[in-house]
């Protein structure tokens, strides 16, 4: 709960010559899923309930963020598998092509096929372990 204030301005004091009295403006902002304990009771004055609907709404949004982050993370984790699985099939159907090459003696475009997709590997694998390697990302690289 962050109940820090997040901006505060002086009072505003008005005085109505007519009638004698003072007109006070009071501006405070706060900023986390639940009011400041001050508000809360100004709210429990109005409701006896309200406090504790305002706490439910406050614990339904937590777990509705939750809910969506581990959502999130299980898409992309499928996502990966997926990526995976393409690269590989990819890999194994450019090495039978540079095989195929290589039976029927173009050996030249062989390893044109091979090298090709052995540095497309490499150059994939040193791009992930690079991303995993950056500041700020969640992930680290597992050796």
């Amino acid at each position: 709960m962050n109940h820090r204030l997040q901006r505060a301005v002086e009072p505003t004091e008005a005085l109505d010559d007519a009638t004698g009295s003072r007109i006070v403006a009071v501006r405070a902002e706060f900023r986390g899923p639940l009011p400041p304990p001050s508000i809360l009771r100004a709210y429990k004055e109005a409701g006896p309930d309200i406090p504790e609907r305002i706490v439910r709404m406050a614990e339904r949004q937590a777990e509705g963020r939750i809910k969506v982050a581990r959502l999130e993370a299980e898409a992309d984790v499928r996502l990966e598998g997926r990526g995976q699985i393409f690269a590989f099939v990819l890999a194994l159907s450019l090495l039978v092509l540079a095989g195929f090459l290589v039976h029927a003696g173009r050996t030249e475009f062989a390893v044109t096929v091979f090298l090709t997709d052995a540095l497309g590997l490499v150059g994939m694998f040193l791009l992930s372990r690079r991303d995993r390697m950056r500041p700020g990302n969640s992930t680290t690289a597992r050796d």
